[in-house]
């Protein structure tokens, strides 16, 4: 195993994780709601509508999830990963 790619991949895909969740909070703070803990959401004068609601589930999958799952299995095979089960030789 590789221990400097797997360090850095992992600074990686924090990095993106972090700076995509700071540019929607800067973009439109109300798309986070769900995330905020219900003390918060309750006390809002306005609550999250249905709208904002399947907005921020699309985001952290798509824009997320997707990625970050993608980018570790490219990592993984470029780094030569075998999968579990492989056989070497």
């Amino acid at each position: 195993m590789n221990w400097m790619r797997t360090i850095l991949d992992g600074f990686a895909m924090a990095a993106y994780f972090n700076l995509f969740a700071a540019a929607v909070a800067l973009y439109n703070p109300r798309l986070m709601f769900p995330s905020y803990p219900p003390a918060i959401i309750r006390s809002a004068p306005e609550p999250p509508s249905k709208a904002e609601n399947r907005f921020y589930w699309l985001w952290i999958f798509f824009g997320e999830l997707l990625p970050l799952l993608l980018y570790g299995a490219v990592s993984m095979v470029e780094g030569g990963t075998l999968a579990m089960g492989s056989k070497c030789g």
